[in-house]
């Protein structure tokens, strides 16, 4: 099974969601995996609990990007 950027292609691909601007290269989603690590409290929001739509945000003012919630939910 392929790992990283081209595993999340695939299985991105196999539902549908084949658009560039819908993934992040290794180097981002590496970078997305450690604002998650450090919790949501630090990045702003009022408890420790990860949603779709607050990662999805983060994602949009880090990384400037805009993924859909089913977008998110695929890459993750």
């Amino acid at each position: 099974m392929a790992t990283g950027l081209e595993g999340r292609r695939r299985q991105g691909a196999a539902f549908g969601w084949t658009g560039f601007d819908a993934e992040l290269s290794d180097s981002l989603f590496a970078a997305l995996e450690a604002m998650l690590a450090k919790g949501a409290v630090v990045h702003g929001w009022p408890d420790q609990t990860w949603t779709l739509a607050w990662i999805k945000t983060l994602i949009g003012w880090r990384f400037h990007k805009s993924l859909t919630l089913c977008g998110v939910s695929l890459m993750l």
